[in-house]
């Protein structure tokens, strides 16, 4: 068994992005504020909401150097030049984030912000309506406005399509010191530059309730320094995109030992991406792509068809881009007066110090230690249970959840593009291999050193912690913006499983804290939860052998649990022929998902079988044929895909998906066991 940690590019927030929200077109005024005027159908002293929005645009008004920077054309989002902006959305009016008045409608058969000219003087009309009652607000500018009505989610100027923000997102730069919050109108590109020169990654942050009481940081004006300790959550924006695998990456068997310097230092990636517009799938330039190719129409080291990323799909959706947890997830929890970390271990048992309670919270922090100690159930459960705590995080009953192992591949495939870095490595860790057990992981970390893959056990976050220049080349980007604990780290779930009808779906699917919980039911993912999932083909043989002895052995027909007995022995060591057979038909069957590291990126696979061993000490192991495991002397040889990767499919009967082990770093499917020190990150969907 190697010593290092898989790399793990893994968890994702999934942003449905509304086109209203962003959708802008430019506007054009000349001169400050003068006064207003109001028009009111309806003077009702109880519609306090409107008198709320009143007072906001009053004092955009009032400001003798403001301007209206930008207005949708729909109606829906504007801007001032040195104020704030706002959008309308679902009945609510937020200012940048902040929520402003809930409960408003459009009056009939108008936009809710229009302007137009009166007099020579832009006029700022709100079209109000609430139980029936309109009211149309106005508020004038000297100047004239020019209006360009193209109307686009899309950043022309970086390619990509705009950051989506809900409630409670702070967007988010880094001076080379500190946090600060960012415009939302990307001045200068100083919140994201997409370039692949820049590689700087749009950056959110959350902040609980009782923080923003305090400190105001909601509402704050731009600039304002956001320490990470007044932080809950940090997320990474990424745009849509389509990709293909390059010439010399597609399926290559690489037994070689190519370091991440050497990928990154090569100028023909793994895999090239175009960002695409909107929720399309165009280009900028009106270049449509496939969401799909025939993998069997491609030669192994030949280029593939430019498609979709299917990450980018969630059900029936189509989304313009993922929120992307930065960090491996946390939690803690007061002990005695201190807080202490969840789901880790002292490397003595096989079971946590301290548990999570009522009080522990999903954290997506730098230098903290990994949340394990879980199943993918629980994981699904603590992701979803998110989406309604707005006192923690600020937002408005948005859908969370465990990301998917599509969405996973969403993050893994940009940072091999020219738009990302191969991350080094988060050698950060302690392990117990006689217990098979790791703990002490910390969430940011970089190498002890450039190049070195060698764990080390005495962390320091001065040295290596993610702002270090040790920390930064364990970033997907290279720099401070992209994502972290990609490479290294821990072992991570993914909302992924093969449908092979085990009984372990039903038992881990179910949340452990909430019993009244499953995400599946008679061994298949329940229908209200398809989307979350991603479900991949086995073969026949084995989903009969789920129920009955219908595998077929040198030994008699067995079941999947029979076949895959932990008791490793001659009489077992016999039936390798059936596990590979098994395990090659899951292979095989991969080829038809793209996008997930698998087929695409290797010809060849890690079978768990029984070896041999020297001197006939049977044992399971990793091995790519059955020649390897009935040799007494040799061990599996290690690689498989890029840079030494490896994909593996185990044992059956554990059929939910990880990415990441001891091996290099990442790039593979393993049918997963529920070991305890799995590690999890969030998935946000906002529909």
């Amino acid at each position: 068994m190697k010593n290092e940690k898989g790399y793990t590019l893994i968890s994702t927030i999934v942003y449905l992005l509304v086109a209203t929200v962003i959708i802008a077109l430019v506007v054009t005024i000349s001169a400050g504020a003068i006064k207003t005027f109001r028009v009111a159908k309806n003077k009702d002293s109880q519609i306090a909401e409107i008198n709320k929005i009143n007072m906001y645009m009053l004092t955009e008004m009032n400001n003798p150097d403001n301007k209206i920077d930008t207005i949708s054309s729909d109606g829906t989002y504007i801007a001032f030049s040195q104020g704030s902006a706002y959008t309308f959305k679902d009945n609510i009016l937020y200012k940048d984030t902040y929520k402003v008045a809930e409960g408003i409608g459009i009056s009939d058969g108008n936009k809710f912000f229009s302007v137009d000219q009166q007099n020579g003087k832009v006029v700022l009309t709100v079209n109000m309506q609430i139980d029936g009652k309109e009211e149309q607000d106005k508020y004038a500018f000297r100047g004239l406005a020019t209006v360009d009505n193209e109307i686009t989610p899309f950043d022309s100027i970086n390619g990509v399509n705009r950051p989506g923000l809900e409630t409670g997102m702070i967007p988010i730069y880094y001076d080379g010191t500190t946090w600060r919050k960012a415009d939302i109108k990307n001045t200068n590109n100083e919140w994201y530059d997409y370039s692949t020169t820049a590689k700087k990654y749009a950056n959110i942050c959350t902040v609980s309730d009782a923080t923003n009481a305090v400190k105001g940081y909601r509402t704050a004006p731009v600039d304002t320094g956001i320490p990470v300790g007044d932080m809950t959550t940090m997320f990474v924006w990424i745009p849509r995109y389509a990709y293909s695998i390059n010439a010399g990456g597609y399926r290559a068997d690489n037994t070689g030992t190519e370091t991440e310097a050497q990928t990154n230092a090569n100028p023909n990636k793994k895999i090239d991406v175009t960002f695409l517009v909107g929720t399309t799938d165009d280009d900028m330039n009106g270049v449509s792509y496939a969401k799909d190719y025939n993998a069997d129409t491609i030669t192994v080291g030949h280029a593939t068809p430019k498609i979709v990323h299917p990450g980018f799909t969630f059900g029936n959706k189509e989304l313009a881009g993922i929120w992307v947890g930065k960090f491996e997830v946390s939690g803690t929890v007061l002990v005695a007066g201190k807080l202490q970390y969840v789901g880790n271990g002292d490397g003595t048992t096989d079971t946590q110090l301290y548990a999570p309670n009522a009080s522990t919270y999903v954290q997506i922090l730098p230098n903290a230690i990994s949340w394990g100690c879980i199943t993918i159930g629980e994981s699904e459960y603590q992701a979803m249970k998110m989406g309604t705590n707005s006192t923690y995080y600020g937002w408005n009953n948005v859908n969370t959840h465990l990301m998917k192992n599509s969405e996973w591949g969403v993050a893994a495939y940009l940072a091999y593009s020219q738009y990302g870095q191969v991350p080094e490595m988060n050698a950060t860790g302690k392990d117990n291999t006689s217990l098979w057990i790791s703990y002490n992981i910390y969430t940011g970390a970089g190498p002890q050193a450039s190049g070195n893959e060698t764990q080390y056990t005495t962390y320091s976050y001065a040295t290596n912690g993610y702002y270090t220049n040790l920390g930064q080349l364990a970033s997907t980007t290279g720099n401070i913006y992209g994502l972290y604990d990609m490479s290294g780290g821990s072992w991570e779930y993914v909302a992924g499983y093969l449908d092979n009808k085990s009984a372990y779906l039903d038992t881990g699917g179910s949340s452990t804290s909430d019993t009244n919980v499953s995400y599946f039911e008679n061994n298949e993912v329940k229908p209200d939860y398809s989307a979350y999932w991603d479900k991949y083909a086995v073969g026949q043989e084995e989903r009969d052998g789920a129920t009955s002895a219908s595998i077929i052995t040198s030994g008699g027909n067995k079941t999947q649990d029979q076949l895959w007995t932990w008791t490793p022995t001659a009489t077992s060591y016999a039936w390798n022929d059936a596990r590979k057979r098994l395990t090659d038909a899951t292979f095989n069957n991969m080829k038809a998902n793209k996008g997930i590291g698998v087929n695409e990126v290797s010809d060849s696979y890690f079978s768990y079988l029984i070896g041999k061993g020297k001197g006939n000490q049977y044992a399971w192991g990793w091995f790519k044929t059955l020649t390897e495991a009935s040799s007494s002397t040799t061990a599996s040889s290690y690689g498989g895909a890029w840079n030494t990767d490896q994909i593996e499919i185990g044992h059956a009967v554990y059929s939910f998906i990880g990415r990441g082990r001891w091996c290099r770093k990442s790039q593979y499917c393993w049918s997963a066991r529920l070991w305890w020190f799995y590690i999890w990150r969030k998935l946000l969907v906002c529909v």
